[in-house]
C-alpha cells in the first residue's frame, strides 16, 4: 500500500529551488574545493561571508516591516564606551540582546533594540593626549571600528537610531536638559570638599573611588580640595526611589534590591540649606538632621576640623572662644531660613544622633545642627560659648508638642516635621527626605572632553543660563590638552551676559559623562527630533524598558 515515494517532477522542481535558494552552500563548497570533515577558520569565515549579506539583507527587510499597532518589546543593552576594539564582554552582552530581539520579532512584537556610543569622558581624553590625538579624532575613528565589529557580528540592530553622546545634535539636548532642572532648582552650584584625583586632575564622585581610597581610574590616592561645582538634587528623589524598590521581586533580584537600599539609605530625615552671612549664592552648608521640627531651636552649627571654614581667616580669641581642642567659634556665620538670624558657626566634634536624639561619639565629615534641647553636648557648647537658644518642646509628657516655633506651635513632633520639610520644599532650602549617607550628584568634571555645562557668569547677573536658541554650547577646536582647551581659551569662554550685555565668561567645567549616558534610552526612541529631546507620545507609547543587559551596578 505504501510504496516508495517516486521521483516527480515536482520533486526535482522543489529540489533545484531548495538548492538555489541556499546557494551559499553550493558556494562555500566552490570556495573551498572540497567537502572537510572537520570545519577550518578559513571554511567558517567562507560560511560566515556567503550568509552575513543575506542575513543583513533579511534583517532589514524583518525591521521595515516591524511597525503597526503590534506590542512592543524594548531591549536595551548597555552601549559601549569607544575606547578601542570590541572585546567578549561586548560579545556576551549583545549575543544575548540579538538573541532576546530576534525571539521577540519571531513572536509578533514590535521590537525597539537600539545602538549607539557613549563618547565622551576622561579614558578617550587621556588616551588620545597620550596618542597626540585630539579626543574627537580618536573617539571617532574608535567608533568607526566598533561599529564594523558589531556589523559583523550581525546582531539585529535598529542602526536607523543609532546615537553618539559626544555629537552636538545629541549634547545639545544634555544640556537642554539641565537647564530645564536649573529653572526647576534641581541643579545648584555650590562650594564644597571634593574629591580631587591629583594625576588626572579632576573631580570624582564618591562612587568613583574605591574601598582603599584611590581613582577608579588612574588608581592614585585621592585628595580633597574645597571648589565651587555643580550638583544635581538626587536627593529631592531618594524616598521615591526607595518606595519603589517595593514593586521589585526581591526573589529574582534581591542583589540589586541590597545594592540600591546600601546605596539609598533609609530616609529618616531631611536635608536644609543655610546660606553664608555675605557670601555668594554658592556659598551655603547642607545640613542633615532627623530632626526639622526643631528648627527654631538652633544655638549654632558644627563644623569638623577638617571644614573649609576652620582657617586662620576665620579664626578670633576672646571670651568663651575656645583653644586647642575645644569648640571654637568663628567669624563666619550662616543665616536662619527662617528668620533671617545670624547663626554661629563653631568647630567642634560632630556627634552621630539616633532617631530620638540619643548619642554616639564619632568624627563626621559632615556639618551637624547644635540643638540644646535635643542634645547634652550641643547644650554643654552653647553654655560654653554663651550662645543663644530656646527650648521648643513643651514639657508635656503624655502629649508633648512644639513650642516657641512660631506658625508651628501646638503641633506634635512629626507633624512640625513634615509641616518644615514642606516649607524648606517650596522656598527652596531642602527638605527632602533622605538619609544621611545619601548626597547630591557633583557633575561637575574639570575636563575638556565633556559636554559644556550651559552657564554664563557676571559678575553683575551672577550665573546665567545659556539661552534655549544658542544651544548647543560646542567645544572649541583646539590642540591644546586637557581643561586647559577651555580654562585658558579667551576667545571662548569671553562672552556677553545674555541677561544685561555686560562682559562675562562662560562656565568651563564640563559635565560628568554619566549626565550624558542617564538618558540615552529616551533620545533612542526620538533620536531623529529637532524640537525637543523625545515627544512625549513616543515615550508612552514605548517605554518602559522591558529588558536591560548591563551590569548590576547600572
Amino acid at each position: 500500500m505504501f510504496g516508495k515515494p517516486s521521483l516527480t517532477w515536482c520533486v526535482l522542481r522543489h529540489t533545484f529551488r531548495q538548492l538555489q535558494h541556499y546557494r551559499g552552500l553550493t558556494s562555500l563548497y566552490e570556495t573551498t574545493g572540497k567537502w572537510e570533515s572537520q570545519l577550518r577558520r578559513e571554511s567558517m569565515l567562507a560560511i560566515e561571508a556567503a550568509w552575513k549579506h543575506q542575513l543583513q539583507e533579511i534583517d532589514g527587510n524583518t525591521r521595515s516591516k516591524d511597525k503597526g499597532n503590534k506590542e512592543k518589546f524594548y531591549v536595551l543593552s548597555m552601549f559601549p564606551y569607544p575606547s578601542g576594539k570590541l572585546h567578549m564582554g561586548h560579545v556576551r552582552v549583545y549575543t544575548i540582546s540579538d538573541m532576546m530581539a530576534r525571539y521577540h520579532r519571531m513572536l509578533g512584537h514590535e521590537v525597539i533594540h537600539p545602538m549607539g556610543f557613549d563618547a565622551f569622558g576622561l579614558p578617550a581624553e587621556n588616551a588620545a593626549i597620550e596618542r597626540g590625538l585630539h579626543p574627537k579624532s580618536w573617539t571617532y575613528s574608535n567608533i568607526e571600528t566598533m561599529k564594523q565589529q558589531l556589523e559583523n557580528l550581525c546582531c539585529n540592530f535598529d542602526w536607523d537610531r543609532e546615537l553618539t553622546t559626544c555629537d552636538p545634535s545629541y549634547y545639545r539636548w544634555t544640556q537642554y536638559i539641565f537647564l530645564k532642572m536649573y529653572e526647576a532648582g534641581l541643579v545648584y552650584q555650590k562650594k564644597a570638599s571634593v574629591n580631587w584625583d591629583p594625576v588626572d586632575k579632576t573631580v570624582l564622585a564618591d562612587e568613583q573611588i574605591d574601598a582603599t581610597g584611590r581613582s577608579w581610574r588612574s588608581g592614585s590616592i585621592v585628595e580633597q580640595r574645597y571648589l565651587n561645582q555643580w550638583y544635581i538634587r538626587t536627593t529631592a528623589y531618594a524616598k521615591s526611589l526607595w518606595d519603589g524598590l517595593e514593586t521589585v521581586r526581591s526573589d529574582l533580584w534581591k542583589d540589586v534590591v541590597d545594592l540600591q537600599k546600601n546605596w539609598i539609605g533609609q530616609c529618616t530625615g531631611c536635608r536644609l540649606d543655610f546660606q553664608i552671612q555675605n557670601g555668594e549664592p554658592y556659598d551655603f552648608l547642607s545640613i542633615f538632621t532627623d530632626h526639622p521640627e526643631a528648627i527654631y531651636g538652633i544655638s549654632h552649627i558644627i563644623v569638623p576640623a577638617s571644614h573649609l571654614y576652620n582657617t586662620p581667616q576665620y579664626h578670633t580669641l576672646g571670651l568663651g572662644q575656645g583653644v586647642g581642642t575645644g569648640p571654637r567659634v568663628l567669624t563666619v556665620q550662616a543665616v536662619h531660613p527662617l528668620t533671617g538670624d545670624r547663626i554661629p558657626i563653631v568647630v567642634a566634634a560632630s556627634v552621630a544622633r539616633g532617631a530620638e536624639g540619643s548619642e554616639t561619639s564619632s568624627m563626621q565629615s559632615d556639618c551637624t545642627l547644635g540643638i540644646p534641647a535635643l542634645s547634652s553636648s550641643d547644650l554643654q557648647i552653647a553654655q560654653q560659648l554663651l550662645l543663644k537658644w530656646q527650648p521648643v518642646y513643651s514639657d508635656n509628657q503624655d502629649n508633648p508638642t512644639m513650642t516657641n516655633s512660631y506658625q508651628f506651635d501646638g503641633m506634635t513632633r512629626s507633624a512640625a516635621a513634615e509641616a518644615v520639610m514642606h516649607l524648606a520644599q517650596s522656598r527652596g532650602f531642602g527638605g527632602y527626605p533622605v538619609s544621611s549617607r545619601l548626597h547630591d550628584w557633583l557633575i561637575s568634571r574639570q575636563r575638556y572632553w565633556g559636554t559644556p555645562i550651559p552657564i554664563i557668569h557676571c559678575s553683575s547677573c551672577g550665573a546665567v543660563p545659556v539661552p534655549y536658541e544658542d544651544l548647543p554650547v560646542g567645544l572649541p577646536d583646539t590642540s591644546t590638552p586637557g581643561h586647559a582647551a577651555l580654562l585658558d581659551n579667551d576667545a571662548w569662554h569671553d562672552v556677553k551676559c545674555p541677561r544685561c550685555g555686560c562682559a562675562a565668561r562662560r562656565e568651563t567645567d564640563t559635565m560628568d559623562t554619566f549626565v550624558d549616558s542617564s538618558w540615552y534610552f529616551l533620545r533612542y526612541l526620538d533620536n531623529h527630533n529637532l524640537d525637543l529631546p523625545f515627544a512625549r507620545e513616543v515615550t508612552e507609547k514605548y517605554m518602559p524598558v522591558d529588558l536591560y543587559i548591563g551590569g548590576i551596578e547600572h
